[in-house]
């Protein structure tokens, strides 16, 4: 497998040169280390299979990542819920956003992650746990709907938001 990879980065590196499998044989090639050109080859083998290893092997989910982040001031529920699932395919792409397990992650952070009073009132509802994500975002954005234009709250440190005084 990383033979393979690093065979087609040289393919895709080198369309018109020697083919990729002269430059990572399967057999021992005989090349010689005081030689420049046998010197040249054993230094393209080797930047071919570090290449290899990092082409053939999977990348690791992360969570963290993907889910530490809260919702911005301005954001409105509908683009932290796009954000949330750009961020999900982005860096943990172990699981698709499209499906139940999915779907129960996406829910879990909306709720958990959101502003403190959207948060409160949908932790509020009945099984808001079996509640579909359309719903959590009608919900929040009808709670929402009354945050002035420019996104004027102040966190009084409680949780609670409230308009500057002026």
């Amino acid at each position: 497998m990383i033979q393979v990879a690093g065979m087609w980065i040289w393919k895709r590196k080198h369309m018109q040169g020697p083919p990729g499998d002269l430059k990572m044989p399967t057999v021992h090639p005989s090349w010689d280390p005081n030689d420049p050109r046998g010197r040249q080859n054993m230094e393209e083998c080797r930047t071919l299979i570090i290449r290899g290893f990092k082409e053939a092997i999977l990348r690791s989910q992360n969570a963290r990542k993907a889910f530490d982040e809260q919702q911005k001031r301005e954001e409105t529920p509908t683009e932290w819920l796009e954000r949330l699932r750009k961020n999900m395919r982005q860096y943990y792409s172990g699981i698709n956003p499209e499906t139940t397990a999915g779907q129960i992650l996406l829910k879990t952070y909306f709720v958990t992650h959101a502003w403190l009073d959207i948060q409160r009132k949908l932790e509020k509802l009945d099984s808001w746990q079996e509640r579909g994500l359309e719903d959590y975002r009608s919900l929040a954005h009808c709670k929402s709907r009354s945050i002035p234009a420019g996104g004027a709250w102040r966190d009084r440190g409680v949780g609670m938001m409230e308009l500057p005084k002026k």
